[in-house]
């Protein structure tokens, strides 16, 4: 137990196994040599309160203007951030978010080393501050389930929805889903960002207005504002109620 954070790391741990050999890196560490040097000082801090504001640091701040009420969060609710060698995955960092009920949520952030070397399908249709955040802040976040969920999706896995649902040369029935007032969208052109549960999905494209968005659920689509859509979507990973589909 870190008695500093409250966080169970040995738990933590035995979480993230499934997904392969895991190590918590801290000073000391066989691997800290590892540790890109944007992230070593967190790695080699023994203050949970500082680990928080050395990862925070690296946000760049028209992203969190973009994102206010997780912004808000990652003020009051963000309790420890650790370094994560996870195998197949590389480096990451950790988010404990206090939920007090029952502990803890956990988040993802990928190294931006991890990027990839080509830009993923109609990148340019993600709203700038994203992008910035994407490339040089962390390279996909997102909850440590499905890591997908409640943030976005590292690039170098982004898809368009189709792909992402499987199919590829179009998703089945699509044009029968109910639209509004809007001609539909080819679901092979829209860029598939995240969830907050496997069927409520956002997107962006390269056929709707910049800042822009769609969401799927339940065989409805809308069209949304894209920031406003993404910060109740990564809330929906501290406060499950936040998401109102109807």
């Amino acid at each position: 137990m870190d008695v500093v954070s409250g966080i169970d790391l040995a738990e933590v741990v035995a979480k993230l196994e499934c997904h392969g050999r895991t190590a918590i890196i801290e000073a000391g560490s066989p691997d800290m040599s590892a540790v890109p040097a944007q992230w070593a000082a967190i790695a080699r801090s023994g203050d949970a309160e500082e680990r928080r504001l050395f990862a925070l640091s690296r946000w760049n701040r028209d992203f969190l203007d973009l994102i206010p009420g997780y912004a808000a969060a990652l003020r009051t609710k963000l309790v420890d951030v650790r370094v994560c060698a996870l195998s197949g995955e590389g480096l990451i960092l950790l988010y404990f978010f206090d939920e007090s009920d029952p502990t803890y949520s956990m988040t993802i952030g990928w190294d931006p080393a991890s990027f990839g070397a080509k830009e993923p399908i109609f990148w340019e249709t993600i709203p700038a501050p994203a992008r910035t955040f994407l490339r040089e802040a962390h390279a996909g976040y997102t909850l440590s389930g499905d890591w997908e969920a409640c943030g976005m999706i590292a690039p170098h896995i982004m898809t368009t929805l189709a792909g992402a649902w499987e199919n590829p040369d179009g998703i089945p029935g699509w044009y029968d889903t109910w639209w509004p007032d809007r001609e539909p969208i080819d679901s092979r052109r829209l860029l598939y960002v995240t969830h907050s549960t496997p069927d409520y999905a956002l997107s962006t494209s390269p056929d709707l207005p910049p800042g822009q968005a769609l969401t799927y659920y339940d065989g409805e689509i809308n069209v949304v504002d894209f920031a406003q859509e993404l910060d109740k979507i990564m809330l929906t990973g501290i406060r499950p109620a936040v998401i109102d589909a109807g």
